[in-house]
Parts: structure tokens; sequence; C-alpha cells
């Protein structure tokens, strides 16, 4: 899975923007882990389950490490 989420990832590509739900679905594709030697996490803001959102859930961005290709 991480073989095909890396070379799906646009070139050049300098920031990833994720939102994080936490919670356990079913289901047959995920989001792999994000490698800490190659992403480098420059902010996260977490959120409590409310009236909308069933779930807690965050919103994290990454910057690739200046070193990786």
């Amino acid at each position: 899975m991480h073989h095909f989420v890396e070379k799906s990832l646009v070139p050049g590509m300098r920031r990833l923007y994720i939102t994080k739900i936490y919670a356990n679905f079913d289901g047959d594709a995920f989001f792999p882990d994000i490698d800490p030697e190659k992403w480098e996490l420059l902010e996260m803001e977490e959120f409590d389950a409310d009236e909308k959102n069933k779930y807690p859930y965050a919103f994290l961005v990454y910057k690739k490490k200046s070193r990786c290709r």
C-alpha cells in the first residue's frame, strides 16, 4: 500500500493535508501511516464529536522534508 500511495502523489508534492477520523471502519482500502523520516508534522488541530460530526477528528498538515525526493 505504501508503494501505491507514494507513486500516486503528484510529482513535486511538498505538503499533505490530512483529515484523520478517530474511529474504526470496515473497508478494503486505507491510507498508510505517514513516514516521519520523510514528512514533518507542521500543524495538528483536534476536534471532539458534536452535533455535526459523529466522530472526533483532526486536521493535520505535513511538509516533506527537504532531504527526501
